[in-house]
């Protein structure tokens, strides 16, 4: 499993969105790597990560060579119910609601991404209506996990199976899927350098 870690949303270098491709061993070494919340203010200049790999480790749309999870945004304080068969991880944002990780079969790719990802907040019953239309992008920047104080972190695991991908699109209609620049987004950072391969999104410099 490959994702691309950036140690914070806004830096810069050379003018290209570069980060850092990292392997890692499995879905609980990813799982691991999202458990470790920093505390602080604010989560902007946070690290953070996406689960796509890109060309040339450039963090752009039109980059994306494969997305190794699906990330949701549960934009509400309460995680659904999830399917116990499943194998997913989710933990409290720096606004107190949810983000869940999902475990796929298989990799996918950027324009498989907006179908896969109605299908699945239709199915695990979460309101896409709630979250910013920018996640809706293969591409998008993921702040580590931050918080104000770790009483108010959590996080929480369902160990089942993969989910399946092709099943999952084949409940959306195909449909052409157009995405913004990513050029002024706050959580979406055109430039990052590089950080330091291995699972601890800490070890950005």
């Amino acid at each position: 499993m490959h994702v691309t870690l950036f140690p914070h949303e806004k830096a810069t270098l050379d003018g290209e969105a570069i980060g850092t491709r990292v392997e890692l061993d499995n879905f609980q070494a990813l799982c691991s790597m999202l458990s470790e919340v920093v505390i602080a203010d604010d989560k902007v200049g946070q690290r953070g990560w996406s689960p796509a790999t890109f060309k040339g480790d450039h963090r752009r749309l039109e980059k994306v060579e494969q997305v190794s999870v699906l990330v949701l945004d549960v934009d509400v304080p309460d995680l659904p119910e999830m399917p116990e068969e499943l194998s997913w991880f989710a933990h409290k944002t720096f606004s107190g609601n949810w983000r869940l990780v999902v475990e796929l079969d298989r990799t996918y790719r950027a324009e498989e991404h907006a179908r896969l990802r109605k299908a699945a907040m239709a199915d695990f019953k979460v309101d896409e209506t709630l979250g910013p239309s920018k996640a809706a992008d293969a591409s998008r920047f993921y702040f580590g996990p931050a918080a104000r104080s770790l009483e108010v972190f959590e996080t929480r695991r369902g160990t089942g199976g993969t989910l399946d991908v092709d099943a999952y699109l084949a409940t959306m209609p195909v449909q052409v899927v157009t995405s913004e620049r990513l050029d002024a987004r706050a959580d979406a950072p055109d430039t990052a350098p590089p950080s330091v391969s291995g699972v601890l999104l800490s070890d950005s410099p």
